[in-house]
């Protein structure tokens, strides 16, 4: 829209290096990201990885072909086939065994495939790469994140992690203004309860006996569908048929800590991983209740689980202006999974252990827990499926939800669970395919 982020008061700064801290069970603690070194035991994983993800991004992802620089994409092919001679890499296989084929030990297994959790798979089996388990090809992701900021030969960056000063909601207040001064009216606080075709059979939608154009619903697919927010036959039918596989759900804290202790002795990202690489992967694996149930029922001692905590005091001083340290931990969950306030309080001791090998005794002075229904009430998420529907093969590319409503012209969607897929940077790619995919119905309607 011509502005820059200047103009929009956005202060985007990369995380401090390294940007990754990792905790293993038996307490050891490692680094990755940024400008420190890729361990030895990981080289050829990322080596690959990076490749992918040049292959990948204005192919699959953006769809793109304008951006691809062919002298580099021949010699990425060239070092795609070596990897696959020399290492036996395999995109479409498992990634746990890749990895394994690929790397060093476990704790290098460990730390190249927990990204993973983000798409809703897992590295490994029960389970194909059809549905429930990451492919090799997902690896890129890793590749975007252990590498430290560089460009492409168009000078776009490619690698590194970033954040903006202020934190996201920084962001939003800025296109939020942007739009403001554009003319753009806002409606907070009123409630949609439908979306359906035009009774006038006019172009676009009615939203709640309300015409409209074009309609944008940002309310997850899945969610969408599933409580008749957007109201077509075709995609009742896709759903009742079809359905939608979702990726996990999180229970997720937040905390305010006293002191600066753990702000000092974590990095802005953290994972504490399990050594039970096959059983630290059931809370998550394939929205299996029964499993979930065994986790929540598991008595004082803790299941084997992964988890993730962001520090953003490392970097940005202003995410706890008065002092002390600010943490939040995501702890992957089926979702659909009940908690109760118990269980809430086993699972958030349970974190907090985890954290205190790395950081000493931390004192909590405020906390709060969203749990999988929290995120359904508040956000229409499928059964708290915070990443959107996962990314299995066959929810994959052109198996994935596009712009458009079926049967529903000039409704349109965004967000996690449409093409190319979630995260922020992914999110936002498809954002922007919707919006040009919206410009065009209004242009040639």
């Amino acid at each position: 829209m011509g502005s820059s982020c200047d103009e929009l008061n956005w202060d985007i700064k990369e995380c401090p290096s390294p940007t990754y801290g990792l905790g293993y069970d038996d307490g050891t603690w490692e680094t990755l990201g940024g400008s420190s070194t890729v361990p030895g035991s990981m080289d050829r994983w990322v080596e690959v990885n990076d490749i992918m993800l040049r292959l990948g991004l204005p192919i699959f992802i953006e769809g793109d072909l304008s951006k691809v620089e062919w002298g580099r994409f021949l010699r990425d092919v060239g070092g795609l086939v070596k990897a696959v001679v020399r290492d036996g890499y395999n995109p479409f296989e498992d990634m746990g065994n890749v990895v394994k084929r690929m790397g060093g030990g476990k704790k290098t297994n460990l730390a190249s495939t927990f990204q993973v959790l983000y798409v809703g798979l897992t590295p490994t089996g029960p389970g194909s790469v059809l549905k429930t388990v990451a492919p090799a090809l997902f690896g890129l992701l890793s590749s975007m994140e252990m590498l430290g900021s560089q460009r492409d030969e168009g000078g776009r960056k490619i690698h590194g992690v970033h954040y903006v000063e202020g934190g996201f909601g920084t962001i939003v207040d800025g296109i939020v203004n942007l739009l403001l001064s554009r003319g753009v009216l806002f409606r907070p606080g009123v409630k949609v309860s439908k979306i359906e075709p035009r009774k006038d059979g006019g172009r676009g939608a009615e939203v709640d006996g309300e015409a409209f154009d074009a309609v944008v619903c940002n309310v997850d697919v899945a969610g969408a569908l599933e409580n008749r927010l957007v109201r077509t036959r075709e995609n009742t039918r896709r759903q009742n048929e079809e359905g939608i596989v979702m990726s996990p759900s999180v229970l997720q804290f937040h905390w305010i800590l006293e002191g600066e202790e753990a702000k000092r002795k974590l990095r802005a990202h953290n994972v504490f991983l399990s050594d039970d690489e096959v059983g630290s992967w059931d809370a998550v694996r394939a929205g299996d209740k029964s499993v979930s149930r065994n986790l929540q029922n598991s008595g004082l001692r803790p299941p084997p689980f992964n988890f993730y905590v962001h520090n953003p005091g490392c970097g940005d001083d202003t995410a706890c202006v008065g002092g002390g340290t600010v943490l939040m931990a995501l702890i992957p969950i089926a979702c659909g999974t009940k908690v109760t306030e118990e269980e809430v309080n086993k699972w958030e001791g349970w974190v907090k252990e985890r954290v205190e090998r790395r950081t000493g005794p931390i004192r909590v002075i405020y906390s709060k827990c969203t749990t999988p229904e929290g995120w359904e009430d508040k956000y229409g998420l499928k059964g708290g499926a915070v990443f959107g529907a996962s990314h299995g093969l066959l929810q994959l590319g052109p198996t994935r939800q596009g712009c458009e409503v079926e049967g529903l012209r000039g409704a349109f969607w965004v967000g996690a669970s449409k093409r190319p897929g979630n995260g922020v940077p992914l999110v936002m790619i498809g954002a922007e395919k919707t919006a040009r995919e919206v410009m065009k119905f209004l242009d040639r309607s």
